[in-house]
């Protein structure tokens, strides 16, 4: 009878197996009948890897603790996105060396994508999240369960099989994660079949992938561990010694499409007992993953809100349903002027006009929105449309979108309001009925025990600019002739002191701001002036020099004014108005992203 092979990888997922052996390399003994043909096999993973949800998936390596080759250890990390400068890519802490405590480390690191073409590679900064206070759990060898991100200098962006932008992948950043549920993973590292490696069976950084099962965790802890699938074919999938990084990736409903999405829900550590494997769940860390890079994709804002970037997507109201759903407005106090009406003839779309709460001025406005029900035909009806897609069922939701050209009066500010909908099974209540219902509720003030949601309405129309620590914002403000800049009363901003010329015409003004290495605020103090043509002036000074216009807003961050502050990544907002004559105002939202880090 023929022996079974060993396969040897030290890479990140490894292939599938039908039994476990315990070895000091921790191979996985893989089966005659599972790989009679294994190339075609380990090709038929490798194309796996290579679906459109992995493709953030690449190779990293850190420049620490060589391997037997003499070449750098390799990793897997995810690209997470890019911002003017940077790439930023999740790992595991100890992908980072014998330092991958809590904090900033400086490391020499590559990445490369899926293709193995350069992301970005020098030296960089790697930050890893502080403690949460719960006890720190370790793999078996006694490496702490941490996860890392790399803040890559790049040099290109990941692009698909037809030369598009890569998308950011998804975080699950909320709600648990059951026992007995399905991860994948991808990953890359060398490896060969048979021990010693058969010749014609070996090869280097091949990207392969794999499937386990979660068990033996807390729905919400801090961890995940999974092992080898029980059942059928796709069992053994599992990981070898050095494949630190993946990420453990699941399938879940996802509201702004009508399938299911792959997101990421944790990062692989290690080993944790035979034939179990452990990784650190990723939905604690969100907050702090946004805040090291504020362009993450976090699962929990997919389509929860009407924004003025994104719609809001309902949750789908006819799974388990006989009959086909329609959304209507109920009488509602707490969106006074809200209607519903078709925008035309034929329309696709229904028009919404709610009333929202300005935050700078404390006014209520009007606001018109676009609503529409999408139902398993995939065509856009008016939201309250009784027509009935008799060719496929079992798909109904809403959508409600901000269309800035309905809205041409509403100026630049933050507004908020809420309006409630309810879904109706079109066949069972005519529209004189439910008129006649709604028509009984408001004359008795009591609330219908229909079934209702609400719809969050979050519209930022405010002007942005973002500050830096290396540079200067300069805004010229609503203009107009003469004027001044003050700042509306907010939490965490203020004008130190009381209006006075002093050091110069400058401004000082304390801003709160998170720091994003010690999770906590500190406050961060930042100049301003305004130069009115003649002189520097305090940036809420109106004195005009001559009939100079009102002159440019200049902020910046000097160190000198923070003696105290610690190097690190700070992130803060606040807001700044502009008062031009004739009463013409304006307000910039100022974005602070401080890197006072030295280079790596």
């Amino acid at each position: 009878m023929s022996l079974p092979h060993r396969l040897t990888r030290p890479g990140c997922p490894m292939l599938a197996a039908l039994s476990i052996a315990a070895t000091s390399a921790q191979a996985i003994v893989v089966s005659e009948r599972e790989f009679l043909a294994p190339e075609q096999s380990l090709r038929s993973l490798e194309r796996k890897s290579r679906e459109a949800s992995f493709l953030p998936v690449g190779l990293l390596t850190t420049g620490w603790q060589p391997d037997h080759t003499g070449r750098p250890r390799a990793c897997t990390g995810t690209w997470l996105g890019e911002d003017h400068s940077y790439a930023y890519v999740l790992t595991a802490a100890h992908c980072l060396g014998a330092r991958h405590g809590p904090g900033a480390h400086a490391v020499t690191a590559s990445f490369s994508d899926w293709q193995r073409r350069l992301i970005g590679r020098g030296r960089a900064w790697a930050f890893v999240p502080p403690e949460d206070g719960r006890p720190q759990e370790t793999t078996r060898p006694g490496v702490p369960v941490r996860l890392a991100v790399v803040r890559l200098r790049r040099s290109a962006t990941p692009q698909d099989p037809d030369g598009r932008p890569v998308p950011s992948p998804w975080i699950h950043d909320e709600g648990p994660l059951e026992n007995d549920q399905r991860i994948q993973f991808v990953g890359h590292g060398q490896g060969s079949v048979g021990q010693p490696p058969r010749l014609g069976l070996t090869w280097q950084s091949r990207r392969l992938w794999g499937q386990g099962v979660l068990h033996g965790g807390e729905p919400n802890g801090a961890t995940l561990r999974f092992s080898f699938d029980p059942q059928g074919r796709e069992q053994g999938f599992g990981m070898a010694e050095g494949d630190g990084g993946c990420a453990y990736w699941q399938t879940r409903p996802m509201r702004h499409r009508r399938d299911r999405a792959a997101v990421i829900v944790g990062v692989h550590v290690g080993d944790d007992e035979p034939d179990s494997f452990l990784g650190v769940r990723v939905a604690p860390h969100a907050r702090w993953l946004a805040e090291v890079f504020p362009g993450v994709r976090l699962a929990s804002l997919d389509g929860r809100r009407v924004t003025a970037a994104q719609a809001f997507i309902s949750p789908d109201h006819e799974a388990g349903e006989d009959e086909p759903m329609a959304y209507v407005l109920p009488p509602q106090a707490a969106a006074l002027g809200t209607t519903i009406e078709p925008a035309h003839l034929d329309a696709e779309y229904s028009v919404l006009r709610t009333v929202v709460d300005d935050r700078w001025t404390g006014n209520r406005v009007p606001v018109q929105l676009r609503a529409h029900r999408m139902d398993a035909c995939g065509e856009p009806l008016p939201m309250d449309d009784d027509a009935v897609c008799t060719s496929a069922s079992g798909y109904s939701v809403l959508k409600v979108g901000f269309h800035p050209e309905d809205n041409p009066a509403l100026g630049p500010s933050s507004f908020t309001g809420e309006m409630e909908v309810e879904v109706v099974q079109i066949t069972q209540e005519s529209r004189y009925e439910r008129n006649v219902r709604f028509e009984r509720e408001l004359r008795s003030g009591k609330r219908s025990t229909q079934r209702r949601f609400k719809v969050p309405v979050s519209l930022d129309l405010m002007r942005k600019a973002t500050l830096t620590a290396s540079g200067s914002l300069e805004w010229p403000g609503a203009g107009g002739g003469g004027g001044y800049f003050t700042l509306p009363e907010q939490r965490g901003a203020a004008r130190r002191g009381e209006f006075q010329v002093v050091q110069g015409g400058l401004t000082f003004l304390d801003i709160t701001a998170r720091d994003v290495l010690r999770q906590r605020d500190r406050r961060v103090t930042l100049r301003a002036h305004r130069d009115n043509g003649c002189m520097r002036m305090p940036m809420d000074d109106a004195l005009q020099c001559g009939s100079t216009r009102q002159g440019t807003l200049r902020l910046f961050y000097d160190p000198a004014d923070n003696p105290g502050l610690p190097a690190g990544l700070y992130r803060g907002q606040f807001v700044v108005r502009s008062h031009g004559l004739a009463r013409r105002t304006d307000m910039l939202q100022v974005t602070l992203d401080l890197d006072t880090l030295p280079p790596p």
